[in-house]
């Protein structure tokens, strides 16, 4: 063999074992919404583009697959970045264009390099492998109630579920549907081996119990309404009708029994629309209603890349005291961050796949062609991967599935590889890559290498120093991490908060004079508010620290006043105005505020309680006094 075409092998396979690791380490890693699992999938898919680089010019007559999806694929990660200088909080706007960024890069890098059948199949069998294994953790979780997820601990909401190596129950519902899918139509249809269509069979039943154990309403929903269609398409084939019926009914068989037998599952579907439970979906409609008219503010633009988290203080409701992160709808959230233009290149995207799909399906369809009648690997693959995605797409009108990095990833693999199947039905998205071609790649290749290395080695160095700051065992010793961590990365309001708060800290340890240590604060706190002017705890801290320096009244009475100005509905934040007129002796306006801090939040609002009943004693002993 030619040393250019070992060479390319390797290459090839290079690729492939990187996208199968990001693949792997992506939903072990609590499904990469920590910082440790994006840098892993980060680090990986620089790698595969270096290698695919290297491919360009190893291979003898290289090729660029080129399909209608490309397109918009591009279009949405270059509007992505050109709203990035527009974003109101620039570090989280950064790490989302940077995220889009990565999934742009490895859908083209999966598109042009494992579309071959072999690597097809290993993609499958490596997915469905994980799911059960992750399956199998997430029903060991459920059997015995076990509340860990690895060291860590899960929140009490999410107790008494499956999640496998995902913090929430939902995600890992949405991990499981795509390989489901799959594996129900490479059970019913490939053309595996007997031995092989029983480790199929049998590792799709696993994940199909994982999603059980996960007590995910929206996945269940999602799940039966995508493998409904999958049964009925199949029950129009002679060859295919009997295994489609029976897995049918086992299908509703397998919920009815659990739907009777499980007073979980029967108390979460209650709670869907029990008013005032803490998972009732009223919840969900209240996050879009206030996602709806955040979008109203910039309807054609939207508020930029990952601004809805940090604005939505703006419009919180009063029955929201918890800080909701996404809007728990994929379109809502596309629709307010990215607006009708960012929406509808989505939409475009998700119709240049279906155009695919449908010219793709009579080429790779060997029932509807072959004279035999033979099953095939390939409209196995394709119909699954497809019922996959409807099922996906599906559970994002409740959930945010979409926005979780390993569940983005699947997605992202599967549609690259789903994508590449046009090629069966026509040669004309082939493009060959001359040298002036192989250039321009290497080119726009290696600025995107520079640039998104640049970035990672800085990602990777903040976050050492602030996990260096969160194991650290007094508050000077996680005072200098944080600011080692802005440092490296002046733009980050968390951190900037986090410096200011460990002053104020280590200013009201001090016996002596602390004034220096309140300046300070002061500063780092005001530096914070200047790089997200909706983070409320830096205007609290603020006021906080001007009342350590003897400044009871109008200047840090400004700074209480515009937190609940920023977020009235924040029971936390009219509960510290009230204290800050407490602390200055103004006890009848200290009242109001806390007796309005308690119609928000009657429960559990410790601040309000304690000072509220402090201030009522204060103020009839005033009267008895006079």
């Amino acid at each position: 063999m030619p040393d250019r075409e070992r060479l390319d092998g390797w290459c090839e396979r290079g690729i492939a074992g990187l996208v199968l690791a990001i693949l792997v380490l992506s939903p072990l890693a609590f499904g990469a919404v920590k910082t440790l699992g994006l840098l892993i999938i980060w680090w990986l898919t620089l790698a595969a583009l270096a290698l695919w680089t290297a491919r360009v010019w190893v291979a003898k007559a290289p090729r660029l697959l080129w399909t209608p999806a490309c397109w918009f694929v591009l279009a949405f990660v270059a509007y992505a970045w050109v709203r990035l200088p527009e974003a109101s909080v620039e570090y989280p706007a950064r790490e989302e264009g940077i995220k889009i960024a990565l999934y742009g890069l490895l859908f083209f890098v999966v598109l042009n390099n494992l579309y071959r059948q072999e690597i097809t199949q290993a993609v499958v069998y490596v997915i469905l492998g994980l799911a059960a294994a992750l399956s199998f953790y997430a029903i060991y979780q459920f059997v015995t109630d076990s509340p860990r997820v690895w060291t860590a601990f899960k929140p009490a909401m999410f107790a008494h579920r499956g999640s496998a190596t995902y913090i929430c129950p939902n995600h890992f519902a949405g991990f499981l549907e795509i390989p489901l899918a799959l594996g129900v139509a490479f059970t019913l249809s490939s053309r595996l081996k007997d031995s092989s269509r029983v480790l199929v069979g049998y590792a799709t039943l696993v994940a199909a119990v994982g999603i059980g154990v996960t007590v995910s309403r929206g996945a269940w929903i999602s799940a039966g309404l995508a493998l409904s269609v999958m049964f009925i398409w199949f029950s129009r084939k002679p060859q295919f009708r009997i295994p489609a019926l029976v897995s049918m009914a086992l299908l509703g068989i397998g919920a009815v029994y659990a739907l009777q037998n499980a007073q979980l599952i029967e108390r979460r579907f209650t709670q869907m629309v029990t008013a005032g439970t803490p998972d009732d979906i009223s919840s969900r409609k209240l996050i879009w209603k206030a996602a709806v008219q955040m979008w109203q503010t910039h309807p054609w633009k939207g508020l930029g890349p990952a601004q809805f988290d940090p604005q939505f203080v703006q419009f919180r409701p009063v029955e929201l005291q918890w800080r909701p992160a996404n809007v728990h709808n994929d379109y809502l959230n596309a629709l307010t961050d990215y607006g009708i233009i960012g929406a509808a290149l989505i939409a475009l995207f998700v119709l240049a796949m279906t155009f695919g799909l449908v010219k793709t399906w009579k080429y790779v369809d060997r029932a509807a062609n072959d004279l035999a009648a033979k099953a095939s690997n390939r409209s196995a693959f394709v119909m699954g991967s497809a019922i996959g995605f409807l099922s996906l797409l599906l559970h994002s009108v409740i959930d945010f599935n979409f926005y979780i990095p390993a569940n983005a990833v699947l997605a992202v693999v599967m549609a690259a590889i789903l994508s590449s199947h046009l090629r069966f039905a026509t040669d004309r998205y082939w493009v060959s890559v001359r040298r002036a071609g192989k250039v321009f790649l290497t080119g726009v290749s290696l600025a995107a290498l520079c640039w998104l290395g640049f970035q990672a080695k800085q990602r990777t160095m903040e976050y050492a120093w602030l996990r260096a700051a969160r194991s650290a065992r007094t508050n000077e010793a996680r005072l200098g991490a944080y600011q080692e961590a802005f440092k490296v990365d002046s733009k980050n309001a968390e951190t900037a908060y986090a410096i200011g708060e460990m002053l104020r800290l280590i200013a009201g340890e001090e016996l002596g004079d602390h004034k220096a240590k309140v300046g300070q604060a002061v500063e780092w706190f005001l530096k914070g508010i200047r790089l997200n002017p909706f983070d409320t705890h830096n205007y609290i801290r603020l006021g906080m620290s001007l009342h350590m320096s003897g400044q009871k009244g109008e200047e840090s009475g400004k700074y209480f006043r515009k937190a609940v100005e920023i977020d009235p509905n924040n029971h936390f934040l009219v509960a510290h105005l009230g204290w800050h007129y407490y602390d200055g002796g103004d006890f009848e306006r200290a009242k109001g505020y806390f007796e309005r801090s308690l119609e928000i939040k009657s429960w559990d609002n410790r601040i309000a309680s304690y000072y509220l009943s402090s201030t009522k004693r204060l103020l009839e002993s005033n009267k008895s006094v006079k």
